[in-house]
């Protein structure tokens, strides 16, 4: 899959406005790769595969990591990219899979606009 096979309304089309073809690419085939290798073939792409694909990379912080980083060919800075996924991506309109893990730790939170189930100030006072 590529950006050309999404549809005009993708949020990768938006992505790939800010941050060129080639990084939405990246972004896409990384998402896809390890919903593969993690026997997610199953996984619901839902009506924006883009965000799925961005699910996968945050949830497995592909931006944060050098092996990743090359491995993916990802370019761009994931400060940029962080503040962009949450001022633009709308991913708390997202209808596909996220990563399990990453959902359970909280990992999303800040880019579906959700708080924490506990306060930092309520588990310290435990």
């Amino acid at each position: 899959m590529k950006l050309d096979d999404l549809p005009d309304s993708s949020v990768g089309k938006l992505f790939a406005a800010r941050f060129g073809v080639e990084e939405a690419n990246a972004v896409l085939a990384a998402g896809l790769m390890h919903r593969g290798q993690m026997h997610r073939d199953h996984a619901r792409l839902g009506s924006d595969p883009f965000k799925t694909c961005l699910a996968f990379v945050i949830g497995l912080e592909c931006y944060q990591h050098g092996g990743y980083l090359e491995e993916h060919g990802l370019r761009a800075s994931w400060e940029d990219v962080k503040a962009w996924i949450i001022e633009k991506a709308e991913m708390r309109t997202h209808d596909g899979d996220f990563d399990g893990f990453a959902l359970l730790m909280g990992v999303y939170n800040e880019y579906v606009g959700s708080k924490p189930f506990v306060e930092e100030e309520d588990h310290e006072a435990r």
